[in-house]
This record gives C-alpha cells, structure tokens and sequence, in this order.
C-alpha cells in the first residue's frame, strides 16, 4: 500500500500504483478519505489535490482538478462539480440532477445561471442538413430497451429541418398511437416556422388548422373548468370595415357550407349573419341576422320588428311530443292573412295568463269560440264584461239576463235584456229602405220615454195573437186595426187648471178644478164661489180654459144644468136653475146664460153662489 501525507503532495506531478496495490488518501488528521485499488493495470492520477475545494458548497472532501474545477462529496451524501469557483451540477442521494441547482426538486432540474439571458438545452444535430434532418427530446421506458420492444417510445420533441430551399423549420410535437405498442410516436401537432400551428396535420393553411383523423369525435373542444372566469374565443378582424368580414365557416370538401359571423354593410350596421356561403361584404347568402339593435330577420337583412320572418309562405310551427304522437300548430301568414292553426281536428286555440292558470280565450276545433269560459258550446260564449267603444256589455249567467252600460257604475242587470245610459235607444230598420223606414225606443236626456217612427207618415202598430189592436197613426190614436184618419183618436190629455174671472167679481176654487182631453175633446171639471158687489150690466164669466175652443160659426159646447148652492153642504139652489153654461166658438171661457131674462146672467145674480159643474167642448 502506498501512503502519501498531505505536506508531502507538493511538487507531486504523478502518482502511479502498480497492479495490485493501493492508494490511501487521509486527511491532515489522518482521517481516510478514499482508498483506491487497481487490480491491473496502472492507475494514474494527473495534477490532483486532496483536501479543501477551491468551491466546497458545504462539501465534506473535494477532489480539485486543475485550477478552478472540483468533485465535491456532500455530508447529505450528494455529489457536485464545480468549475471557475461555482458548483455546476449536483447529484443527490436519490439520483436527482441539478444544473445550475444544488437542490434539485426533478430527475433533472435546470436553472438559468446567466441572469437576464434566456438559458436552452441545445439539441444539435450533426452531418449534411437533410430534409428532415434534425433533433429532440425522446420520452421512454426501459421496455423499449428490449429487443422486443425497441420501438416502444412514449412521445418525442423535435425540431426538424423542413425545407432546403427557404430554410424553414419546424417544431414537431409526437406521441405513441393509443393502444399500439410497435409504431414510433406518431406527429400530433406541428408549429412551422411561420408560426403556424396544425394539430392532426403538417400542411397548414391558416394561423391555427386543426383535423381529426378519426371517423367519429370533435374536431376541437374548448372548455372552461372554473366557474369564477369566463369562456371565450375571440376573433378579431382588422379594423377597416371595409376588409373582408370576421366569421367561422363551415365546409366540406373546401368548399363553404354554412358562414356565422360579421358581413360588413352600412345598411345592416354591422350585423350579424349565418348564411349558406361564405359570407361577404354585401351579405349575399344571409339566412339569419341579429341587428345590433337586437332585431332579428330570418329571409331578410333589414327586420323591420324584433321578430321578422320574410318568405313567401312565413311559418313558425310549434310541435308537441305527445304520448299520441307528434302534434303541431302553425302560425303563418297566407296572402296578408295571419292563420292559427293546431294541425289536426277537434284542437283547440287557446291564449292564457299566469302560466295556463288563467284562460282569457279558447277557440275550440269544432268552430266555437269561448271569452271567460273553456268549454264553449256554441259560436260565442262570453262569460264577462265586454267593452265596445265606451260602452260596457256584461252576461250573467246565473240570472241568464244582460246588460248595456255606458259606464262601470252599476254592472248588474236585473232584467232579461237592460240597458243604462244617459239617452238609450234601440232602433228596429229595413235594410232595403236604405234607413227611411226605422222605428226607435229611447229616452230623451230629460227622461222621456220614446218611441218614434222615422216618418212622419209611418204609424206604430200594437198586435196580439197576430191581429192589431192598437196603433199609433200621424193623425192620432186608432183601435182594432181601423186605420181610417177620421176614426182616429189624437190626443189624450189630464191635468188641473185655475177657472178665473176678471170683470169684478171674486172668484174663488174651492176644490182643483180638473181636465180630460182626448182628441178634440175636452171634459173640464169646476168648484168654485163668487162673490162682490152687485152689477146688472155685466154676464158671468168662467175664464182660463186649459184650450181654446174650436172655431166653428154658430156652434157653441155646453153641458148640463149646473148645480147651483148657496152654502157648503151643497143644498141645490133652485132659484137660478135656469143658467146654461156654454163655450162660444174661439174662446178660452165659459159664459153663464139665463133663460128667465133671456141674456146673460147678471153678475149679481152670481153673487153667493156656488157652481159645482162638469162640461165637454170641443178643442181647435
């Protein structure tokens, strides 16, 4: 065994040991540090220290070679080297490797050394530059190291030469086929050196191609895993509006089947469109477009509604999934006219509220339509209020009867048929007479109930069981179908009047003096008292008849004797029991005449008197 202490190194250029012998290298203290055996051969050290490293990083022993270079043994039994006073690498104890890194964290773990400078792991590949010629990563396992299974790699990184003309490169991403253990990894995604990316493909005609080599699957997947950020996929064209528009195409076989996206045009404001072709700056090929204004067109690039559909036959079709089958209604428009139609029999249209709690309006299958009530039986069934213009109709069922009102003050009819207004009317007309033959029922303003024919020669005729009995003519009342003018009763009238006198005596109504007036005729009723101072030039007068009498030459209306008394119990007093009243022609009174002098009576004669007395005269 050689022995070499350390004051003894110095000037010691080689040392040589010879087969079968062995070196020993202590510390100063006489510690062994390593001993090293050759069992043939010679073993040779060249310019070789021991003992403390230029670079120790904490090392237990170092071996420096040269100047500034060192292996280094670590107490947590890892291995370093080190060059210009810097430990390189490191080796742990469980294999890790560290560049640049004393505490690798990986298998190999790289750390940049050289501050603000990028650091690389250079793969150069050596001979002539050959098309596909080139370097990389290759990932395996120790399988692959069989002879079986030399060709078993898991994936590779490569960047391989791509074309000697223009010197283009390109970074090659590859792994092994699922389920296939005897193929080298196959290319899976490709970045040329135009910065182009193909995933499923090495011929790229866009910044991003992407092509799915399976029969079945997605083309591309975009998915955002955490609720907290959005989703997007942004594509972004150039500013000037007038280029060709942003959008995503669908083709087959290279050619454009369906277009979504922007087609520029000052009419649609940047619109958005799918259409059946590429789309184009004068939107040529627009199925569908949403305005910026949130309308939406389908046939059309101008919606004039929020909803617009434009064809010759617009349509929308609504179908049910229904245990029965598949059922559908349809709202289209036919020639200007809007159709409801449900697609079958016996369905019906129905318009609702509240989630179908609420039925406003049911049109059933077989034609009826129903407004309050969902089983409609015949073509309308109201069950409500209806409004037209200003006026209210109101149906109630429990009593069966309805109502008309001009306003919401009182909505109860309590008859078959009421009708409340401030002038109501119903009026009956004769379609062919063009309105000249009309009879009217009203109120007038004032309360008056009315009815009235149109013309003044049209009558009002009242039949039972199918025969006239009695009718309304312009001259007057008739009876019994008999419509002859001179048989017709006119006029009928009742009230009070006030029997006066103005030639000095005192008149005095001790009872209301009453009228009848039917027709022409007139039936007056009297009670009255005179009294005064006594006058024989002058007549008695009975003055202020209700009417004025006819007047007809030499005819004169009188009545009876009157009953003549001169107290209130009415005792007859048959000393004037000649007096005759009587109505001249034209004349408004009644002149009281006495037989025993043959004149008219003197109004003394009046005096204490009480007249109790009813006559007829005929009226003008």
């Amino acid at each position: 065994m050689t022995v070499i202490k350390p004051n003894s190194v110095a000037g010691i250029n080689s040392i040589t040991v010879q087969s079968g012998e062995a070196l020993s290298v202590h510390k100063s203290d006489g510690t062994l540090i390593r001993t090293i055996t050759s069992s043939s051969g010679v073993s040779t050290f060249t310019s070789a220290s021991v003992g403390a490293a230029t670079t120790d990083n904490n090392a237990d022993a170092s071996i420096n070679v040269g100047l500034g270079a060192s292996i280094s043994q670590h107490a947590t039994n890892s291995l370093s080297l080190g060059t210009g006073g810097d430990e390189r690498l490191r080796i742990t104890s469980g294999g890790l490797i560290g560049v640049n890194n004393s505490a690798p964290l990986y298998a190999l773990h790289f750390k940049n050394a050289m501050g603000s400078t990028p650091s690389f792991i250079h793969m150069e590949a050596t001979g002539s530059n050959t098309v596909g010629g080139g370097g990389g990563i290759q990932f395996d396992t120790s399988a692959s190291n069989s002879s079986s299974n030399n060709t078993l790699y898991l994936a590779t990184i490569a960047g391989i030469r791509n074309s000697l003309d223009d010197g283009s490169n390109d970074l090659v991403f590859s792994t092994s086929k699922n389920g296939v253990n005897s193929n080298l990894p196959v290319e899976r995604l490709r970045i040329n050196s135009s910065g182009d990316v193909g995933i499923g493909t090495d011929t790229m005609n866009a910044p991003l191609t992407v092509v799915n080599n399976d029969n079945a699957g997605y083309i591309a997947s975009f998915r955002q895993k955490h609720a907290s950020n959005s989703a997007q996929i942004i594509i972004d064209s150039p500013s000037d509006s007038n280029v060709r528009p942003s959008s995503i195409d669908l083709a087959q076989g290279g050619t454009v089947k369906w277009s979504l996206g922007q087609a520029y045009s000052s009419t649609s404001s940047q619109a958005f469109h799918i259409a059946t072709s590429a789309l184009q700056a004068n939107e040529s090929g627009s199925k569908l477009t949403i305005t910026t204004a949130g309308s939406v067109g389908i046939g059309t690039n101008n919606p004039g509604e929020l909803l617009h559909l434009f064809s010759s036959t617009p349509a929308i079709r609504l179908t049910d999934i229904d245990t029965s089958g598949p059922l559908h209604c349809d709202i289209e428009s036919v020639s200007g006219d809007l159709y409801l139609d449900t697609g079958s029999t016996h369905r019906d249209v129905i318009i609702s509220s509240a989630g179908r709690a609420n039925e406003i309006f049911r049109a059933t299958g077989d034609g009826f339509v129903g407004i309050g009530s969902d089983v409609p039986t015949v073509a309308l069934d109201v069950n409500g209020i209806v409004h037209l213009g200003s006026k209210k109709f109101i149906f109630r069922n429990d009593t069966g009867h309805f109502g008309i009102y001009e306003s919401a003050t009182d909505l109860t009819p309590n008859n078959e048929l009421e009708i409340q207004a401030s002038a109501p009317q119903i009026r009956l007309e004769e379609t062919s007479s063009g309105g000249s033959k009309r009879l009217d029922l009203f109120v007038t303003s004032s309360g008056q109930p009315t009815i009235a024919a149109n013309q003044s020669s049209q009558s009002i005729a009242f039949q039972t069981t199918g025969s006239e009995r009695f009718r309304i003519t312009n001259d007057g009342v008739t009876f019994n179908g008999d419509t002859a003018a001179a048989n017709g009763l006119d006029d009928y009238e009742e009230g009070t009047w006030t029997p006066t006198n103005s030639i000095g005596l005192t008149l005095t109504n001790n009872n209301p003096a009453y009228y009848i007036k039917i027709g022409k005729l007139v039936m007056v009723q009297f009670d009255i008292s005179f009294s005064g101072a006594s006058d024989t030039a002058q007549c008695g007068l009975i003055q202020s008849l209700p009417f004025t009498s006819e007047n007809t030459t030499n005819h004169f209306s009188q009545g009876p004797l009157p009953h003549i008394s001169t107290n209130s119990n009415f005792d007859l007093d048959t000393s004037l029991d000649d007096l005759l009243l009587f109505v001249a022609p034209n004349e408004s009174r009644i002149d009281i005449f006495s037989f025993s002098i043959n004149t008219t009576a003197a109004r003394s004669s009046l005096v204490g008197r009480r007249i109790r007395h009813m006559m007829f005269y005929k009226a003008a």
